[in-house]
C-alpha cells in the first residue's frame, strides 16, 4: 500500500482489499488465480470455501494413509505411538489440519536436534508461565504454614519408617520455604506437593490427613494449632 502524501491520511476505506485479513485458504486461492492469469485458462473450477471442511480433511488423511509406504519410519513411529489405530490417527490429523494456522509457524523442516530444542524451549516457557500464575495465587502466610507442616510430616514419616522418599522431599521443600522453584526446574517438587496435599488424580484437597502423609492419629501435637486445611 502506498504511503499517504504529507498532511493526508491514508484512504483505507477505498483500499480495504489491501488490508483485509486473509486466512491460509484464501491466500492460496488468490495466489493460484494470480499465477494463472485473469482468464483462468487451464485451471478448471476454482476451489470453493466451506464452513466445515472436516470431511475433506478426513478424506485427504485416509488417502495419505493408503498411499503411505509401509516401510516409512515416520509413519511407522507415528502409528505405533497411536497403537496402530487408524481412526485415532485420522481424528488427530484432521484436528491439526483444522487448526493449521496455529502450528504452521513451528520450525518444521529444521534438523531434528534443533527442532527438539525449539519445542522443549516452548514447553519450558509454558510451564514457567503456568507455575508463576500458580505461585501468585498462593498467599504468603499459607506458604509459611506449609513449611512448618512439611517439616512436621517429614519427622513423623521418619519416625514411622514410612515412605522415606516423601520424607526427604518434604524436608527439602520445607527448607526451601514451603514451595518448589517457580519455574520448570521445580516441576517434580510441584508434583510431589500436589500428591501430598490432594486426592489422587483429583483437583481437591484430602478430606483427612493420615499417617501416610505424615500425620498419625496418635500424635496430638501440631506445629501450629491455628492451621486449617485450605478451602
Amino acid at each position: 500500500m502506498r504511503r499517504a502524501a504529507p498532511g493526508r491520511a491514508p484512504r483505507l476505506a477505498t483500499h480495504r482489499q489491501s488490508v483485509a485479513p486473509q486466512g491460509v485458504d484464501h491466500r492460496c486461492a488468490s495466489r493460484v488465480v494470480r499465477a494463472a492469469g485473469a482468464d483462468h485458462d487451464g485451471l478448471g473450477a476454482l476451489p470453493a470455501f466451506v464452513d466445515d471442511a472436516t470431511a475433506h480433511y478426513r478424506e485427504a488423511i485416509a488417502g495419505a494413509l493408503v498411499a503411505a509406504d509401509a516401510d516409512d519410519p515416520h509413519w511407522r513411529n507415528f502409528l505405533l505411538h497411536l497403537d496402530n489405530d487408524a481412526e485415532a490417527v485420522t481424528s488427530l490429523l484432521a484436528g491439526m489440519l483444522a487448526r493449521r494456522e496455529q502450528w504452521l509457524r513451528l520450525p518444521i523442516g529444521m534438523p531434528d536436534v534443533l527442532l527438539r530444542a525449539e519445542l522443549e524451549a516452548a514447553l519450558r516457557r509454558e510451564a514457567d508461565g503456568a507455575l508463576q500464575r500458580l505461585v501468585n495465587l498462593i498467599p504468603q502466610d499459607l506458604a509459611g504454614s506449609l513449611r512448618e507442616h512439611q517439616a512436621y510430616a517429614a519427622g513423623n514419616l521418619d519416625a514411622e519408617g514410612l515412605t522415606p522418599e516423601r520424607a526427604q522431599i518434604l524436608r527439602t521443600l520445607s527448607g526451601a520455604g514451603g514451595l518448589p522453584m517457580h519455574d520448570a526446574t521445580g516441576l517434580d517438587g510441584w508434583r510431589e506437593l500436589a500428591d501430598w496435599l490432594l486426592v489422587k488424580d483429583e483437583a481437591r484437597f484430602r478430606a483427612a490427613l493420615t499417617k501416610n502423609v505424615g500425620f498419625p492419629a496418635s500424635r496430638r501435637v501440631r506445629p501450629n494449632a491455628n492451621w486449617r486445611r485450605p478451602q
